[in-house]
């Protein structure tokens, strides 16, 4: 009996173990999947440079891209759940091109988000927020990262953006570029 209280035990363990590996090495293959078969959308940005004192330095991105009018006569709440369809502009650049609070609505090129905001003047203008805020970045690079993005608010003619794969719902922030540049190259150039 007692061997088959051992071997009950060791089973158990080993379904343990295989567990723990599994649930992040499924995370990590779903973000896999998604760089490499989903959709690249480049989405402007104008960066500012936090710490997140767990994770590490990163560049919090803020986006052109987040505002939308409503207009096929739906009301969204702060905080609540949408499907935000992206497409992009003439210049290549992501755009907002529908939100629906049905998954079913929405084509393969969505984002599944939330509503950071209304606006109210304008009830049917919501703001998006966009779940591909924070790119991170090693230790000494992070500040270099941010001079370049300061750069880019006094310099219009640099053009920085991240380049974000989308598919069914989920996003990737796959880099940040700035002067069509991934931005450690272009800080390699300082």
């Amino acid at each position: 009996m007692k061997n088959k209280n051992k071997i009950i035990i060791w089973l158990a363990f080993a379904l343990l173990v295989l567990l723990q590996l599994w649930v992040p090495a499924s995370v990590i293959r779903k973000k896999e999947d998604i760089l490499s078969t989903g959709t690249a959308f480049k989405f402007r940005t104008a960066p500012r440079d936090p710490n997140d004192y767990l994770r590490g330095k990163y560049v919090f991105l803020n986006f052109n891209e987040t505002a939308y009018t409503i207009t096929n006569g739906k009301n969204f709440e702060n905080g609540q759940l949408i499907y935000v369809t992206v497409g992009t502009d003439s210049a290549g650049f992501a755009k907002i091109i529908a939100v629906s609070d049905n998954e079913k609505d929405a084509p393969e090129n969505h984002i599944k988000t939330l509503v950071n905001y209304t606006d109210y003047a304008d009830p049917k203008k919501i703001f998006v927020q966009w779940p591909f805020e924070r790119f991170y970045m090693e230790e000494s690079k992070a500040p270099l990262a941010e001079e370049a993005y300061n750069e880019t608010r006094v310099d219009s003619s640099i053009i920085s953006y991240a380049l974000v794969k989308v598919k069914y719902g989920d996003a990737v922030l796959e880099n940040v570029y700035i002067d069509n540049k991934p931005i450690d190259e272009y800080i390699k150039k300082k």
